[in-house]
Protein backbone atom coordinates (compact mmCIF):
# COMPACT_ATOMS: atom_id res chain seq x y z
CA UNK A 1 0.00 0.00 0.00
CA UNK A 2 1.07 3.32 -0.47
CA UNK A 3 -0.36 6.86 0.39
CA UNK A 4 1.11 9.83 -1.63
CA UNK A 5 0.31 13.24 -2.52
CA UNK A 6 1.46 15.95 -5.33
CA UNK A 7 0.90 19.23 -6.06
CA UNK A 8 -0.10 18.25 -9.33
CA UNK A 9 -2.39 15.09 -10.52
CA UNK A 10 -3.58 13.44 -13.87
CA UNK A 11 -6.57 12.11 -12.27
CA UNK A 12 -6.16 8.43 -13.07
CA UNK A 13 -6.38 5.27 -11.21
CA UNK A 14 -3.63 2.88 -12.60
CA UNK A 15 -2.54 -0.53 -12.31
CA UNK A 16 0.73 -2.47 -13.35
CA UNK A 17 0.21 -5.02 -16.35
CA UNK A 18 2.48 -8.34 -16.82
CA UNK A 19 4.39 -8.44 -20.20
CA UNK A 20 2.19 -10.64 -21.91
CA UNK A 21 -0.93 -7.86 -21.22
CA UNK A 22 1.47 -5.05 -22.40
CA UNK A 23 2.30 -7.22 -25.40
CA UNK A 24 -1.57 -8.10 -26.46
CA UNK A 25 -2.07 -4.11 -25.92
CA UNK A 26 0.34 -3.39 -28.15
CA UNK A 27 2.53 -1.80 -25.53
CA UNK A 28 6.62 -1.91 -25.34
CA UNK A 29 7.74 -5.12 -23.34
CA UNK A 30 9.21 -2.95 -20.47
CA UNK A 31 6.64 0.03 -19.84
CA UNK A 32 3.07 0.54 -19.73
CA UNK A 33 0.30 0.90 -16.74
CA UNK A 34 -3.35 -0.11 -17.72
CA UNK A 35 -5.87 3.11 -16.88
CA UNK A 36 -8.73 1.81 -14.84
CA UNK A 37 -10.72 4.41 -13.61
CA UNK A 38 -10.38 8.08 -14.87
CA UNK A 39 -11.77 10.82 -12.20
CA UNK A 40 -14.71 13.12 -12.85
CA UNK A 41 -13.50 16.75 -13.92
CA UNK A 42 -9.84 15.54 -13.86
CA UNK A 43 -7.63 16.21 -16.34
CA UNK A 44 -7.04 13.20 -17.62
CA UNK A 45 -10.96 13.26 -18.56
CA UNK A 46 -10.42 17.20 -20.10
CA UNK A 47 -7.50 15.68 -22.47
CA UNK A 48 -9.22 12.64 -23.77
CA UNK A 49 -7.42 9.99 -21.80
CA UNK A 50 -9.84 6.68 -21.52
CA UNK A 51 -10.22 3.70 -19.52
CA UNK A 52 -8.37 0.77 -21.18
CA UNK A 53 -5.55 3.42 -22.82
CA UNK A 54 -2.32 2.13 -21.77
CA UNK A 55 0.02 4.95 -20.05
CA UNK A 56 3.69 4.34 -20.99
CA UNK A 57 4.95 7.80 -20.28
CA UNK A 58 4.52 10.43 -18.12
CA UNK A 59 6.49 13.86 -18.59
CA UNK A 60 9.21 12.25 -20.97
CA UNK A 61 9.64 9.59 -18.38
CA UNK A 62 9.06 6.11 -18.89
CA UNK A 63 6.33 4.40 -16.61
CA UNK A 64 5.98 0.72 -15.56
CA UNK A 65 5.59 0.99 -11.83
CA UNK A 66 1.99 3.32 -10.20
CA UNK A 67 4.75 5.20 -8.21
CA UNK A 68 6.42 5.98 -11.73
CA UNK A 69 3.39 8.23 -12.19
CA UNK A 70 3.77 10.40 -8.93
CA UNK A 71 7.40 10.61 -9.75
CA UNK A 72 7.07 12.27 -12.95
CA UNK A 73 4.66 14.71 -11.80
CA UNK A 74 6.17 15.56 -8.15
CA UNK A 75 7.97 18.53 -9.68
CA UNK A 76 4.85 19.95 -11.21
CA UNK A 77 2.49 22.15 -10.16
CA UNK A 78 -1.36 22.88 -10.82
CA UNK A 79 -1.51 24.40 -14.73
CA UNK A 80 1.31 22.89 -15.97
CA UNK A 81 1.47 21.33 -19.23
CA UNK A 82 2.77 18.10 -19.41
CA UNK A 83 3.04 15.62 -22.58
CA UNK A 84 1.84 11.37 -21.96
CA UNK A 85 1.93 8.89 -24.61
CA UNK A 86 -0.78 6.27 -24.20
CA UNK A 87 -1.36 3.40 -26.57
CA UNK A 88 -4.85 2.73 -27.57
CA UNK A 89 -5.86 0.47 -29.57
CA UNK A 90 -1.95 -0.84 -30.03
CA UNK A 91 -1.35 2.78 -31.71
CA UNK A 92 0.86 5.47 -29.97
CA UNK A 93 -0.55 8.80 -29.18
CA UNK A 94 0.83 11.98 -27.41
CA UNK A 95 -1.46 14.07 -25.27
CA UNK A 96 -0.86 17.44 -24.13
CA UNK A 97 -2.59 17.51 -19.88
CA UNK A 98 -2.66 20.46 -18.23
CA UNK A 99 -2.82 18.92 -14.39
CA UNK A 100 -4.92 19.56 -11.97
CA UNK A 101 -4.03 20.31 -8.34
CA UNK A 102 -6.97 18.62 -6.80
CA UNK A 103 -6.40 17.11 -3.26
CA UNK A 104 -6.40 13.64 -3.53
CA UNK A 105 -4.47 10.54 -3.12
CA UNK A 106 -1.71 9.95 -6.19
CA UNK A 107 -1.81 6.03 -5.34
CA UNK A 108 -3.90 4.46 -2.44
CA UNK A 109 -4.19 0.68 -2.68
CA UNK A 110 -5.07 -1.89 -0.50
CA UNK A 111 -4.88 -5.33 -1.76
CA UNK A 112 -7.55 -8.05 -1.10
CA UNK A 113 -6.92 -10.02 1.70
CA UNK A 114 -5.15 -13.32 0.33
CA UNK A 115 -6.53 -16.86 1.54
CA UNK A 116 -4.89 -18.19 3.96
CA UNK A 117 -4.78 -22.27 3.20
CA UNK A 118 -2.62 -25.17 3.77
CA UNK A 119 -1.94 -26.92 0.37
CA UNK A 120 -2.52 -30.31 0.46
CA UNK A 121 0.52 -30.81 -0.51
CA UNK A 122 2.05 -29.13 2.36
CA UNK A 123 -0.85 -31.25 4.49
CA UNK A 124 0.72 -34.97 3.97
CA UNK A 125 3.88 -33.61 5.54
CA UNK A 126 2.44 -32.13 8.99
CA UNK A 127 1.09 -34.01 11.71
CA UNK A 128 -2.79 -33.21 13.49
CA UNK A 129 -1.06 -31.16 15.98
CA UNK A 130 1.20 -29.29 13.45
CA UNK A 131 -2.36 -28.21 11.01
CA UNK A 132 -3.84 -26.51 13.80
CA UNK A 133 -1.21 -24.86 15.41
CA UNK A 134 -0.72 -23.37 11.97
CA UNK A 135 -4.29 -22.57 11.89
CA UNK A 136 -4.39 -20.91 14.74
CA UNK A 137 -1.20 -18.68 13.67
CA UNK A 138 -3.00 -18.26 10.28
CA UNK A 139 -6.02 -17.22 11.79
CA UNK A 140 -4.20 -14.70 14.13
CA UNK A 141 -3.00 -12.95 10.88
CA UNK A 142 -5.84 -12.73 9.24
CA UNK A 143 -7.51 -10.87 12.31
CA UNK A 144 -4.65 -8.45 12.50
CA UNK A 145 -4.79 -8.30 8.80
CA UNK A 146 -8.72 -6.92 9.19
CA UNK A 147 -7.59 -4.79 12.11
CA UNK A 148 -5.24 -3.35 9.71
CA UNK A 149 -7.43 -3.27 7.04
CA UNK A 150 -9.92 -1.72 8.93
CA UNK A 151 -7.39 1.34 10.69
CA UNK A 152 -6.73 2.49 6.98
CA UNK A 153 -9.95 2.79 5.81
CA UNK A 154 -10.38 5.04 8.67
CA UNK A 155 -7.38 7.22 7.46
CA UNK A 156 -9.00 9.97 5.64
CA UNK A 157 -7.43 11.57 2.47
CA UNK A 158 -8.80 14.42 1.25
CA UNK A 159 -10.71 14.45 -2.00
CA UNK A 160 -10.77 10.50 -1.77
CA UNK A 161 -13.76 8.62 -2.19
CA UNK A 162 -14.69 6.90 0.92
CA UNK A 163 -13.67 2.98 1.10
CA UNK A 164 -15.94 0.44 0.45
CA UNK A 165 -17.51 -1.47 3.63
CA UNK A 166 -15.60 -3.96 4.86
CA UNK A 167 -17.23 -7.64 4.21
CA UNK A 168 -17.97 -9.83 6.98
CA UNK A 169 -15.85 -12.42 7.61
CA UNK A 170 -16.80 -16.07 8.91
CA UNK A 171 -16.25 -16.90 12.33
CA UNK A 172 -13.61 -19.35 13.27
CA UNK A 173 -14.43 -21.72 15.70
CA UNK A 174 -11.93 -21.78 19.03
CA UNK A 175 -8.77 -24.28 18.55
CA UNK A 176 -9.08 -27.12 20.94
CA UNK A 177 -7.05 -26.94 24.46
CA UNK A 178 -3.35 -28.84 24.03
CA UNK A 179 -3.74 -32.17 25.37
CA UNK A 180 -0.61 -32.64 28.21
CA UNK A 181 1.61 -35.28 27.37
CA UNK A 182 2.84 -37.72 29.94
CA UNK A 183 2.79 -41.05 30.68
CA UNK A 184 -0.50 -42.66 31.80
CA UNK A 185 -1.13 -43.04 36.10
CA UNK A 186 2.02 -40.50 36.23
CA UNK A 187 0.98 -37.34 37.75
Amino acid sequence: MSVGHSKARLGTQVSSMTEELREFFGAPRDAGLLIQHIEPGSAAEVAKLAVGDVLTQVDGQRVEHVSDVRDALSDRNKGDVVEVVIIRKKTRKTLKVTLTGDAGPTAFTIPAMPSFELPPEAQRFMGPEGQRELERALDQARDQLRAMEHDLQRIEVPGAAPPPPTPPTPATPPAAPKAKRGRPGKR
